[in-house]
């Protein structure tokens, strides 16, 4: 019997049917719950698994012993601390915004300096940056022949 054809039986909504299916515990009081128990019948009661039995539905077919938790934290990738220094001078330790290297009070939603003197000091700070690696990837320089740095 579909949810449609209860529903139309007991005289209740399609919807307030799959509410009552969809629940752990069903209260038997409930006027509903009562207008479909008189359409289905009497129902056998569903046997009580064991604890083990439970154990292994819950788990997913991991066999016992083996830890869920470390199951589910191998598959779910981990956000890492912030590390950012706090004003205590300690690393901080909430976790970092998803895709960005930062928790939310320390840039990881940061959408970028707004006026323009933060601009320009976040300018400056990239000409800097780019100039220093330049520097690092250009080397020491060679005279002539000779192989003596500069």
């Amino acid at each position: 019997m579909t949810q449609a054809e209860l529903a139309t039986a007991a005289g209740i909504g399609r919807h307030a049917v799959g509410y009552w299916e969809g629940k752990r515990q069903v209260d038997g009081s409930a006027w509903a719950v009562k207008r479909m128990a008189a359409v289905l019948g009497p129902l056998e009661p569903a046997p009580v698994p064991s604890a083990q039995e439970r154990l292994a539905q819950l788990a997913g077919g991991i066999p016992l012993g083996v830890s869920i938790v470390n199951r589910v934290r191998t598959i779910t990738p981990r956000r890492p601390a912030c590390g950012a220094k706090t004003r205590k001078g300690t690393p901080c330790t909430w976790k970092a915004e998803p895709g960005k290297g930062r928790c939310k009070l320390h840039g990881g939603r940061s959408t970028g300096a707004k006026t323009p003197e933060g601009r320009e000091r976040i300018a400056e700070a990239q000409r800097r940056r780019w100039a220093r690696w330049r520097a690092d990837q250009a080397g020491p320089r060679l005279l002539g022949n000779v192989g003596v740095p500069e």
